[in-house]
């Protein structure tokens, strides 16, 4: 087997991509809606399959982030940040990246090849921590058992 093997090489294999996105702060409500949309509208362009969502909600940034557009540099403290999970082929997954990367309201984004399952664990499988005898806190204990565990696993990779 070849090691360079190009997107061309590999195929019209569709796999499951994810993006993440930041999008300016200084963007109205309906604004919003309509970036998220144009996004929703660029997976489905390359005919993607949009899996899971993540509705844009306002976050405050960890670190100031500059983004240059028309000429004119602007710095954020905040910004609407969402996520699609997609499934796509290789060659559209790269358009996608190029249509965010020439939007102007994007700060930033991230696109990564994922899989198709959930994989954050259930909350349900700890609770929160309870304050010990002297007020100190102690251990969180397990919600379910630990057969319940392995059988949520098991049924995780039987799919």
């Amino acid at each position: 087997m070849e090691k360079d093997m190009t997107i061309d090489a590999i195929g019209a294999d569709e796999r499951i991509y994810e993006v993440g996105f930041l999008i300016v702060p200084t963007v109205n409500e309906d604004g919003l809606a309509a970036r998220v949309a144009a996004i929703r509208e660029a997976i489905n362009s390359i005919n993607g399959t949009v899996i899971a969502e993540g509705a844009a909600k306002k976050i405050d940034l960890a670190y100031p982030m500059t983004k240059v557009a028309q000429n004119k540099r602007a710095t954020y403290t905040s910004a609407y940040t969402g996520w699609f999970k997609f499934e796509a082929e290789p060659k559209g997954a790269k358009e996608v990246a190029a249509t965010l990367k020439a939007d102007e309201d994007v700060i930033r984004f991230l696109l990564i090849k994922t899989v198709r399952e959930d994989t954050m664990a259930p909350r349900k499988l700890f609770e929160k921590k309870k304050e010990g005898k002297d007020g100190e806190d102690a251990e969180a204990q397990p919600v379910a058992s630990e057969a319940e565990i392995d059988a949520s696993i098991d049924k995780l990779i039987a799919e």
